[in-house]
């Protein structure tokens, strides 16, 4: 993977952090209110080293965790320092504000705890954080100048690059719970209006909406905007995805040294 400027490393973990993080507000024996951010992804070459990178720049650790049950190990970055998230994530997501609701939300409630909200308010408001309706922070028509950077980093938690080997079909595909607009944006940031968006109502009662890419135009933009950005897992799964398929020959060479 290529070195990301400061920028595009910023936008780039917001992504992550809207696709596979989670910031929270804790109790500590109804006494304190406790801060934690953990992004959580699965222990597959080049995850290891993107959450060391990132803790490098903005704090927290990084460990593997296995979990005993299902033998499943994950690599997990987390910050528990109220004055990391106060002085540094808050900030950070601030400058970049997260995309998806679920972030969104999470953050104005995290500032609102941070600025004086006692133990008896929090357990009043909890349960109702993710009840406030914000305004869509994006849309097909109207991206944040860190979109791009942002999109590679949702796409290292939330896209898929796939192969179905039985006719040999390509596809790449990226989700989200409940936020329409924001897989509107994705499809018309990667000019594929045409394509329908499929929804699947879930056990929950949430809404998965799904963005599939299958043409070889389609998925030939996708890979000249993820090559340059992506970090981890994904970027693996990318080089390998192109390697096995003998369309995308002409872009072999932004992963693969020529054969001599």
């Amino acid at each position: 993977p290529k070195h990301l400027s400061q920028d595009n490393l910023a936008a780039f973990t917001v992504g992550l952090i809207d696709g596979d993080g989670s910031l929270q507000v804790n109790h500590w024996r109804r006494k304190s209110l406790q801060y934690r951010l953990i992004v959580k992804l699965a222990h597959k070459p080049y995850n290891l080293e993107m959450l060391s990178l990132i803790a490098a720049v903005y704090g927290g650790k990084v460990r593997v965790v296995l979990n005993k049950r299902t033998g499943v190990e994950t690599v997990q970055w987390t910050i528990d320092d109220s004055y990391i998230i106060k002085t540094v994530i808050v900030p950070l997501l601030t400058q970049y504000p997260p995309l998806t609701s679920r972030v969104a939300l999470q953050l104005a409630f995290v500032i609102k705890a941070l600025n004086g909200m006692t133990v008896d308010e929090y357990f009043y408001s909890i349960k109702g954080k993710y009840d406030d309706h914000l305004i869509s922070p994006v849309s097909a028509n109207n991206y944040p100048y860190y979109f791009g950077s942002w999109l590679a980093g949702f796409i290292e938690a939330e896209g898929s690059f796939s192969i179905r080997n039985t006719k040999n079909v390509i596809t790449f595909s990226v989700s989200q719970l409940n936020d329409l607009y924001l897989i509107e944006a994705i499809r018309a940031f990667l000019n594929q209006n045409h394509l329908t968006i499929s929804a699947k109502t879930q056990k929950s009662g949430k809404i998965l909406y799904e963005l599939s890419v299958g043409s070889l135009t389609g998925i030939t933009a996708v890979i000249k905007h993820c090559q340059p950005l992506l970090q981890g897992y994904k970027y693996v799964q990318l080089a390998e995805f192109v390697h096995k398929v003998q369309a995308l020959d002409n872009l072999r060479e932004l992963f693969w040294y020529k054969q001599k």
